[in-house]
């Protein structure tokens, strides 16, 4: 919490009479260890909530931790994307070739109907129908992140499917998991597994890509261009 926070600001809300969690009233007569109301805020900004019950706090500090991992792990993934970039503008091919993690990108906002002008996908251009993890996100009714453009929902797109495919994330995949594991994570049925290989197929003009293709071969390219960098 910011020390030059102004104590009016939190005189003001310790007159809110609801838990800033769960809503439900605080009890200010019973106070001590467990039992005192706390002030939630941001631990990185500073930024003030307001107070909630003891046990609610302990959760918004777990959600906050495990929001925090997942954009810790998110900018280490784009520091890594950076340097994979540079790895291909400095080759001397200069041959535009989608990547492994594109193909399977377009193939998974193409179960979407991505392009379609009447499709969610395409109005919040979300290509993977992501739900958004944090209060500061722009969201529809459903969670789903509404981006301002849609080179940053693409970018977040591949940067969620990075984190998956590299077994990263709170999903349980793994490198050895399956395409269609990951659709599964996705919300997608088994059905779609045959959509997305023969997309992949086309995309990448490889006829040896399977229904049961490890998710760790969509990153292998990837990683081998950053050890180039």
């Amino acid at each position: 919490m910011d020390s030059n926070t102004p104590h009016q600001n939190i005189r003001k809300m310790m007159e809110e009479p609801n838990c800033w969690r769960c809503g439900q009233p605080l009890n200010w007569d019973k106070l001590g260890m467990g039992k005192t109301p706390h002030l939630h805020h941001n631990h990185i900004t500073g930024e003030l909530y307001g107070f909630t019950h003891a046990a609610c706090n302990v959760h918004a500090k777990e959600e906050a931790f495990d929001r925090l991992y997942e954009e810790n792990v998110r900018l280490r993934h784009e520091i890594k994307n950076l340097k994979s970039k540079s790895a291909y503008a400095a080759q001397e091919d200069n041959q535009m070739s989608i990547s492994r993690l594109e193909a399977l990108l377009f193939a998974i906002a193409s179960l979407h109907g991505w392009h379609d002008p009447k499709s969610d996908a395409f109005h919040l251009r979300n290509p993977l129908l992501l739900k958004a993890f944090s209060p500061k996100h722009e969201k529809d009714s459903n969670g789903r992140r509404k981006f301002p453009t849609i080179a940053a929902g693409v970018d977040n797109g591949l940067t969620d499917l990075a984190i998956k495919c590299g077994g990263k994330s709170f999903s349980k995949l793994t490198p050895d998991s399956t395409l269609g594991d990951l659709l599964a994570v996705y919300g997608q049925p088994a059905t779609a597994t045959r959509h997305v290989k023969n997309f992949l197929r086309a995309a990448l003009h490889d006829e040896n890509i399977v229904e049961s293709q490890k998710l760790g071969w969509f990153i292998a390219s990837d990683a081998k261009a950053a050890q180039a960098a």
